[in-house]
């Protein structure tokens, strides 16, 4: 914890100004080394290391090395999910868990967007590479690179928090550190910052796995997470038992109106999946039928962020929303519209899927942009990653932005007008606490 903090650089973690610096990342450098053999030899009982995996020629495009990392084909994820791939923490009641500060240092994939990837809402061709420490790497990220050879792990993520290793959450958890290194710093600089203040709520729409959701009970945040998708909430809770926390874990999606949605349950749980049409939308429906298997899936209900108890309570104050939807973020967001209006929400960090919004109604991507300019109408916004402009509620062209140092510098944020990064607001008279040009996490 004591590294980063060397305020001397003029450049984190890195600076040339000083020659304090340069020799005290040598000092702990060398210290984290000794450390890591150390424990290595008193822990080989506990920690075992898996076998790399050996692709056949036919999946010889997946190099990601860990479960559910290669996503270009169905058979190439399956081969992947019944493989070890990385070291274990602990196994219990045969399932293996690992650490989630080590996890997010190690390669992991980065999608490319090929021509035409997006089609009517649907993904119709990508491909997959390593994210690695190669400074050309589409995903090189100095803040996580630091981490890994200095530290091992993320040094400002607790090290005893731990996931398990099912429907593919370590995949998702590397995703997260070599895609997203800028988002476990944010959300972890406003979890500390705020989470011991009274009535402090974080909330976690499109949990998926349940990392986020786990880091938001570790700060001492009341925890609200909300995932539609049943196959992923066994992860969640299990790591939440695991570390001995609690949250508030719903299976429903929110939605401004009442409806019911289908969920495929055939496949793993999904980072990128979406809704299938509403089942039942702008009505009332046989409540009987909730959860029940059809030959379409499981139908998961609707709910308005407004109306979650916890939130109706006068103390309660959200201090951070996490929004990952794939393409829902507006009506999500309109879910919220009394708790928005009455200023219980102070800070939102949410992804932008403009490519997906025509699935949800909206009639354009101009429109789009202007209903989401008017629900944070009098905040304060900017790109996730890059703090020096704000946020112009547009599409911007393939090459005319990029994250900032030290996160993912090469990350291009226009993607040909696709969307898919991450904005955050800040409220009316709320401090920000994080930006992407200061490094406070650490």
């Amino acid at each position: 914890a004591f590294y980063p903090r060397c305020h001397r650089c003029q450049q984190w973690p890195f600076g040339l100004a000083s020659s304090l610096c340069p020799y005290l990342v040598s000092v702990l450098h060398n210290l984290a080394r000794a450390l890591s053999q150390f424990g290595d030899s008193m822990g080989k009982e506990k920690r075992t290391e898996s076998h790399a995996l050996d692709l056949p020629p036919s999946l010889a495009h997946c190099r990601t090395q860990h479960p559910g990392g290669c996503f270009s084909g169905s058979d190439a994820r399956q081969y992947n999910a019944h493989q070890p791939m990385g070291p274990i923490a602990f196994r219990k009641h045969d399932v293996d868990f690992f650490s989630l500060s080590e996890e997010f240092v190690r390669p992991g994939p980065h999608l490319i967007e090929l021509e035409h990837i997006i089609m009517n809402g649907r993904r119709v061709a990508a491909e997959w590479s390593l994210c690695d420490c190669n400074r050309s790497s589409m995903c090189f990220s100095q803040s996580r690179c630091d981490h890994a050879k200095i530290f091992q792990r993320v040094p400002y993520v607790p090290g005893d928090l731990v996931m398990p290793d099912i429907q593919g959450s370590r995949s998702m958890v590397r995703f997260m550190g070599t895609n997203e290194p800028y988002m476990i710093d944010a959300v972890i600089s406003i979890l500390k910052a705020t989470c011991r203040s009274p009535g402090a709520h974080f909330v976690d729409s499109g949990m998926n796995e349940g990392t986020w959701t786990l880091l938001g009970s570790a700060f001492g945040c009341t925890t609200i997470g909300f995932e539609p998708q049943p196959q992923c909430i066994q992860s969640a809770k299990m790591a939440l038992r695991a570390n001995n926390l609690s949250a508030h874990v719903f299976n429903r999606i929110l939605a401004p109106d009442t409806m019911t949605i289908k969920v495929d349950t055939h496949q793993g749980c999904d980072g990128a999946w979406q809704a299938l049409l509403p089942h039942g939308a702008g009505r009332q429906h046989d409540q009987s039928k909730r959860h029940n298997y059809t030959a379409d899936g499981v139908l998961v209900d609707s709910i308005r962020l407004d109306m979650v108890p916890q939130l109706r309570r006068a103390s309660a104050v959200v201090q951070l929303w996490h929004l990952d939807v794939e393409g829902a973020e507006i009506p999500v967001l309109k879910s919220a519209s009394e708790l928005l209006s009455k200023g219980k929400i102070k800070r939102i960090i949410f992804e932008v899927s403009h490519a997906l919004w025509s699935k949800y109604g909206i009639t354009s991507i101009d429109a789009g942009f202007r209903e989401l300019k008017a629900i944070f109408e009098g905040w304060k916004c900017s790109w996730a990653c890059n703090a020096r402009e704000p946020f112009p509620w547009r599409a911007i062209s393939f090459g005319a932005m990029h994250c900032q140092y030290p996160w993912t510098q090469n990350q291009d944020l226009g993607w040909g007008g696709g969307g898919g990064h991450d904005v955050f607001c800040v409220a009316p008279g709320s401090h920000p606490i994080w930006n992407a040009s200061r490094i406070s996490a650490n």
